[in-house]
Formats: C-alpha cells, structure tokens, sequence
C-alpha cells in the first residue's frame, strides 16, 4: 500500500497516519499536529469527529485527544515517513492535513486494487483504523520493548484504547478489531482526551507517559 501511495504524493503522510494512529478520515481533514521524539515515540494531538452533545443525553466522542505511540514490527516504514518529514520541519513539528475525506478513501481504494488485484477485499481508511485498534488491544497491558523507557514499558491499559479511538464509551471499540486480530505492530504508550470514559473498567483515568504527552504542541485543537 505504501509503495502504491507516493511519499511525496498528497496523501502519503496521510495513510502514514492512518496506520499509526488509527484516525478517522475526517480528523485527517481538521489536521493532526504531529511530533517524532529522538527514539521513535509517535505524539500526536487530534481534533475529534463524531462528536455530538445533545441535552440530556450523553455526550459522544471525544473532541480532542492526544495519544503517544510506538510503532512494533512492520511499521517501520510509515514512522520513516513521519520522521523525514519532522526533520524537514524548522518548528520540529508538522500538521498532516487532507482536503477532503472522501478523495482520501478514494485514493486508498485504487492503491489498494492496484497493491492488490486478485483480492476481494478493498483497503479503507476504516481497514487501517481495525488494524490499529486490534493492535493496540493485543498489546494493552503488556510489558513491552521500548527505546522511549530505555528498557521496557507498559503499554496502555485496553480503556485507554478506546480513549485513543477519540469515543467516549467503553462499548464501542468491540466494534473495531479484536486482541486476537492484533500483532502488536503498534503500541499504544499513552492517552489524553477530553473527556472521561463511560463504562471505564479500570480506576484510572488517564495514565499518559512521564513528560511524553505534554511535549505534543495542542495548537488548535485543546481549548
């Protein structure tokens, strides 16, 4: 997919943040503010969609967000990609931005028939969002590798996923991938979001690496 989505193309860092972060096409066209420590921790500030507060009922998705993430195996090219293009920038910082969500899913339907032509199945930006989300669920909890720690590091808590995928309940990452679907080619290190999740099953809130997450510039995107 990589190969058939130019680096230097309009939507090659795009799909580079499809596959690290798990973000919905439309966040892609508010912009995500995204920064790249020395050791390859991936710190990003996302401004929400699907976000809905209606009286009386509770309130969906979460309008902002910032998640730190490790790229594992087989994610070393898409980290690649955002690295280059921070380095390339004066303030070390970028924001990868689409015009339009629908010429984004448009763009990774044809690299997916041209990358795969004898498959029914047609890649998505939602097929990068259930990848990453199955990920980040088989690795939730564990003690994983980690050059951010020097040694190892807890992945996020399985809540925290759901923190990540920017909703405001618990229920709805069953909707998106599964532990035994996952291969832990990302790790999830750390969260912040706007708002607390509803249904959350652990006692912790928020539990975001040292110092990590406050690097990531909000800009626009927290009030």
């Amino acid at each position: 997919m990589l190969a058939r989505i130019p680096e230097d193309g309009p939507y090659g860092l795009a799909v580079a943040c499809l596959w690290l972060l798990g973000v919905r096409p439309r966040e892609l066209v508010h912009g995500i503010r995204i920064r790249v420590t020395p050791d390859g921790v991936v710190l990003a500030a996302v401004r929400g969609a699907k976000v809905r507060d209606v009286d009386g009922e509770p309130p969906r998705g979460q309008p902002w967000r910032k998640i730190a993430v490790q790229a594992g195996p087989g994610a070393e090219l898409p980290l690649a990609r955002l690295q280059r293009a921070v380095a390339h920038s004066d303030s070390g910082e970028l924001t990868v931005a689409v015009p339009d969500a629908r010429r984004l899913c448009d763009a990774i339907r044809a690299a997916s028939r041209r990358a795969l032509p004898r498959h029914s199945y047609v890649v998505t930006p939602y097929s990068f969002r259930h990848a990453w989300s199955a990920d980040a669920k088989a690795a939730a909890g564990k003690e994983v590798s980690s050059a951010a720690a020097s040694g190892t590091a807890a992945a996020a808590p399985m809540d925290d996923v759901s923190l990540a995928l920017g909703h405001a309940s618990a229920v709805s990452r069953r909707h998106y991938g599964t532990r035994r679907q996952g291969c832990e080619g990302i790790v999830l290190l750390g969260v912040l979001a706007a708002r607390p999740l509803r249904g959350r099953q652990s006692s912790l809130q928020i539990r975001p690496p040292p110092g990590a997450l406050q690097a990531a510039s909000p800009g626009h995107v927290v009030p």
